[in-house]
């Protein structure tokens, strides 16, 4: 009987094996561990100990087939040779011809299980691990919860599962060659995507609605052009070594990876609090435009609006001044972070977040702990908190607000739900200079959640804010009134014209612009309704952006401020502004006093940076000059990471 392999071979072979257990199961190693680190650690533990066994159970089965047994008596009469007729594969069998025929029959089942076993690995990770993964890395970037994403997910895999399985039969009827080649390249292609989106995901950009400049890219583009050569290579040589290889390294590499990936899944779901219920309400437009005789505290918030900026539109076209007569713009603000997820919170509260506690242990804090919103509560303000992540920011506490409806976190239209979710999994899982294909709306995310009767969700998209405020007939009443609108403002992708009209492409300065407009828009209807002089209004921005000027840190957020009953032409102050002073500088302004008079100065100003979507490790700064000054802006060394 030949041998499939020769010594030579056989080192060949475990080399070959080993590259590949090094490339799926090791990580680079940095100065601290992140969730996200430590699940890679633990498939590179988990991997390795699978590695061994099936190493070890593969030597101890060779060497139990070297003692010979006692009991049994072959003839040289009693082997069969049965050489495949549409293939190369030979059988040998030491029995009789109905028992070879059993042989053949059992191979060919073994291979297509395979393939259906590859085909339900690939489902798997790409419909249910990925959404899910993503979902419990970014849990407070979604309506939704684990209760209501598992089960279309289970939907979308039942769909691709089945689809792969009859096409995978249909191949093998049609032609054995066809099915190989078939299940090559799908072996192909799901190590390509295995590798892509688990191992060469640290450079993935935000998904933010910024386009993709494939000159950051390099590097990845180039490694993905590597791994792409190499594992060509690597199913060559496979496939020179005959059909048994192919299969072996298909039969051992699905079941080590599909383990891999449950072991991870299970963890990030543990370190995460995946399996958290999320609060069911509904953030309506209820009672947007209700305001008092007696007295209003407005923030208009403009996501991503730059103080520096913004003073360098109204200084180069003054016409705009006119719109913000008796507001003083404090150019000198230094907002708390970088990116609205932990902005927004303290700006509200003055509550810095030094990662002691998970974030939805923190905005309950906050929101419930706030200065402005507990004396708001106090004296019975009529409150309405008009942001869309108002809802998965806070679990209790939010029945205090005019515009909160209670609901189901249910998805109202799966088809949208689910094309989302893998145009999600598409952008984490594809090559570099393929992930601009997968263009992911959040707005539609948003609008699958299945609304309450009778209820309109807001949203804070710009036109639409827009829209409603020129077309509202404003409800004036007696309660004091204290409304929060965040909208979309000069954030990414720019698309909005000055006449706030939704374009392909527009600029960051038409975005402030258009936010001027709303503005104006909002102060003539104040103005109109007779409430004007009775309103703080407070037009802000949650940080700061335009990268060219202030590189990434966007210290510095726009600061508008018009107190009760205040009367004067626009000026500007240059006084050292904190957000973290913000919140209870608001109860001073309800209370009479002047936007001058209640926000404190401070020469040194605390902020904390961090990467988008690296909330678990902030890094913090004192700002010593101006707030829009990089060059003052120093590092103290003190990082906080998330335990």
């Amino acid at each position: 009987m030949k041998k499939l392999f020769c010594k030579t071979g056989r080192f060949l072979a475990l080399t070959y094996f080993a590259f590949w257990f090094m490339l799926f199961f090791t990580v680079p190693v940095h100065a601290y561990v992140d969730p996200s680190v430590m699940t890679y650690a633990i498939q590179a533990i988990a991997g390795a100990a699978i590695a061994l066994g099936s190493l070890f159970n593969i030597y101890w089965s060779r060497v139990r087939r070297k003692i010979p047994k006692k009991d049994k008596v072959i003839n040289e009469s009693d082997e069969l040779v049965f050489h495949d007729p549409e293939g190369k594969s030979v059988y040998i069998y030491t029995g009789t011809q109905s028992e070879t025929e059993t042989v053949v029959v059992k191979e060919k089942t073994l291979r297509l299980q395979d393939a259906v076993i590859l085909v339900a690995v690939i489902s798997f990770m790409l419909t249910i691990y990925a959404p899910l993964e993503i979902y419990f890395h970014n849990k407070t970037e979604f309506w939704f919860d684990f209760y209501s994403l598992f089960p279309e997910c289970l939907k979308m895999f039942a769909v691709l599962f089945a689809g792969g399985c009859l096409v995978v039969a249909i191949l093998r009827l049609i032609n054995k060659k066809i099915f190989n080649g078939a299940v090559i390249l799908l072996l192909f292609m799901y190590v390509m995507t295995y590798i892509q989106g688990n191992f060469l995901s640290g450079w993935i950009p935000a998904i933010d609605g910024r386009e993709l400049n494939q000159a950051d890219y390099i590097v990845p583009n180039l490694i993905t052009v590597v791994l792409f050569v190499l594992l060509c290579y690597g199913v060559y040589r496979m496939v020179k070594k005959g059909e048994g290889v192919v299969w072996k390294v298909l039969h051992y590499t699905v079941r080590i990876t599909a383990a891999l990936l449950v072991i991870s899944l299970c963890v990030i779901c543990f370190q995460n609090h995946g399996l958290r219920h999320k609060n069911s309400h509904l953030i309506s437009k209820d009672n947007e435009f209700v305001f008092s005789t007696q007295q209003n505290v407005i923030l208009l918030l403009f996501d991503a609006s730059d103080g520096r900026q913004f003073a360098s539109l109204l200084m180069e076209e003054p016409e705009y001044r006119n719109v913000f007569e008796d507001f003083t713009h404090f150019e000198n603000t230094v907002g708390g972070y970088p990116h609205t997820q932990y902005a927004v919170p303290h700006l509200l509260s003055g509550i810095w977040n030094e990662n002691t506690m998970p974030y939805e242990d923190y905005t309950d804090l906050v929101l419930n702990s706030s200065p402005c919103l507990q004396y708001i509560r106090e004296e019975n303000y009529r409150t309405g908190m008009y942001d869309t992540e108002m809802s998965v920011m806070q679990r209790n506490g939010i029945e205090y607000y005019d515009n909160t409806k209670k609901q189901s976190n249910q998805v109202a239209d799966p088809r949208e739900f689910s094309i989302q979710q893998m145009l999600l999994t598409g952008y984490k899982y594809a090559p570099y200079f393929c992930k601009s294909l997968f263009k992911v709306d959040f707005n539609k995310i948003i609008s699958c959640q299945k609304p309450i009767d009778g209820a309109v969700a807001f949203t804070w998209e710009n036109n639409k804010f827009y829209r409603d405020l020129r077309n509202a007939d404003p409800q004036i009443i007696g309660d004091k009134c204290f409304r929060y609108y965040h909208l979309e403002g000069a954030h990414v992708p720019y698309v909005y014209t000055e006449q706030v009209a939704k374009i392909k492409k527009s600029s960051y300065r038409d975005s402030l612009k258009c936010c001027i407009t709303i503005a104006d828009e909002l102060i003539r209807t104040l103005k109109e309704s007779g409430v004007y002089d009775q309103s703080v209004i407070v037009i802000l921005g949650d940080h700061g952006e335009a990268p060219e000027i202030h590189k990434d840190y966007a210290q510095n957020p726009l600061l508008l401020i018009k107190g009760l009953n205040e009367h004067h032409t626009y000026r500007t102050s240059l006084k050292s502004i904190s957000y973290a002073d913000l919140s209870e500088a608001l109860v001073g302004m309800m209370q009479g006093g002047s936007p001058e008079e209640v926000l404190p100065e401070r020469t040194e100003r605390r902020f904390f940076y961090h990467y988008y979507s690296w909330e678990w490790h902030l890094e913090e700064y004192i700002q010593h000059g101006y707030a829009w000054d990089d060059t003052k802006l120093v590092p103290t060394g003190k990082s906080y990471d998330l335990k």
